[in-house]
């Protein structure tokens, strides 16, 4: 039993090691990509935080990159970054997933980014009451701030679509 006991400690210890250096990464890598200027690097970021959520959670993300991706400010790219980061937070705290659809639409005229679950949805008229619910209300300012737009659809049993678009500069 003892062998057993030394064999699960282990297998976790690993377990937590690849976690921490996991995490370690995604930091370094948002730090590099708040750094950056290139709108090739949102994509990557993007797809490189979905990837990391869906590892250590329990739903599968299909990504999506449609156009041809046009120069953002660097403090454009951070709130985009921001968004998405929140949407993604609220899908594996409070949806109960097992799919989510990210697409990332370049237009000549706009960037569109859709996350869709199919979770448990949940009652929008429940969170009108932005006062509670800061992370809805700081992704619909960081949307203004982009002189974009956030719309949010879910219904009870169907899901939740969060959509941002922004003009590109």
């Amino acid at each position: 039993k003892n062998s057993t006991d030394k064999s699960d400690l282990f297998m976790e210890i690993r377990s937590m090691s690849k976690v921490a250096n996991d995490s370690y990464d995604l930091v370094r890598g948002t730090l590099a990509f708040l750094q950056a200027d290139d709108s090739a690097d949102l994509l990557y970021m993007l797809s490189r935080y979905a990837e990391q959520i869906a590892e250590r959670s329990e739903f599968e993300i299909d990504f999506i990159s449609k156009g041809t991706p046009r120069p953002l400010s660097a403090d454009r790219l951070r709130q985009l970054f921001y968004i998405f980061r929140e949407a993604l937070s609220n899908t594996e705290k409070h949806a109960n997933a097992s799919h989510i659809l990210i697409e990332v639409i370049w237009s000549d005229t706009d960037l569109t980014i859709t996350i869709t679950d199919n979770g448990k949805g949940y009652d929008l008229s429940k969170t009108q009451k932005v006062d509670i619910h800061y992370g809805l209300k700081f992704m619909k300012e960081r949307a203004t701030i982009l002189n974009g737009s956030l719309t949010m659809n879910s219904a009870i049993g169907l899901g939740t679509k969060v959509q941002v678009c922004i003009p590109c500069e």
